[in-house]
Parts: structure tokens; C-alpha cells; sequence
């Protein structure tokens, strides 16, 4: 026989959540490079992957720029739009997956620290 072990509650609470944000971002994500792509700005995808989704250490931004072919200046004003729009879509994702208001505002605030109507 062999002995199992219960995981305390807030363990088990813990690792839902986590596995939640991580779906969330994942579909944000996806909905970020297709939002680009249907907007004819796939620049602004590719800087936000090269940049936030590095797996690495972040590069510098006149590595990204570089790699890229564009300006820095660019660079800087693709990470802005990119991160908004993330949020925007990040944001309509949980309120899809929120069964009330109040759940979607504590939710934004926790994960985003946005205050949502």
C-alpha cells in the first residue's frame, strides 16, 4: 500500500490559479499576434515576442531593433501599442471567463492592478 498524501487546500487553490492566469496569457497572447497580423502590423507582434516572451534574458531594445531591422525609437513604440492592446485583450478574456462583476474586478486588479467599472 502505498500512502497518499492530501495536498493542503490553499495548495490545491494555488495551483489552479496559476494554471489559470497561464491559460489566460497563453489565449492573450494568441490573440495579440492574431489581432496584429489581421491589422497589418505584425511588427508590433514580432517586437513584443522578441522582447516579453524572450525566454532568456530580455534583450536590449537596440538588439531587438537590430534584429528586426527597424529604429529603436520603433522599438519602444511598438512594446507601448503591443502592451496595451495585451491588456485590452487580456482584460475582455477574463471577463469572459468571470462568472460575475465582482469576480472581474478582483481578478483585473489582482493581475493587472487596474480598478475596472
Amino acid at each position: 500500500l502505498s500512502a497518499r498524501v492530501a495536498a493542503p487546500d490553499a495548495d490545491l487553490d494555488a495551483f489552479f490559479h496559476e494554471e489559470f492566469v497561464r491559460a489566460l496569457m497563453a489565449r492573450t497572447v494568441a490573440r495579440l499576434e492574431a489581432d496584429c497580423r489581421q491589422r497589418n502590423r505584425p511588427a508590433v507582434y514580432q517586437v513584443f515576442a522578441a522582447y516579453d516572451l524572450a525566454s532568456d534574458a530580455r534583450p536590449r531594445y537596440a538588439e531587438v531593433a537590430t534584429a528586426l531591422g527597424i529604429p529603436v525609437t520603433q522599438v519602444t513604440n511598438h512594446l507601448h501599442a503591443a502592451r496595451r492592446r495585451f491588456r485590452e485583450l487580456a482584460l475582455d478574456e477574463l471577463r469572459e471567463l468571470c462568472t460575475t462583476d465582482d469576480e472581474f474586478r478582483d481578478e483585473a486588479l489582482a493581475l493587472f492592478g487596474v480598478r475596472v467599472p
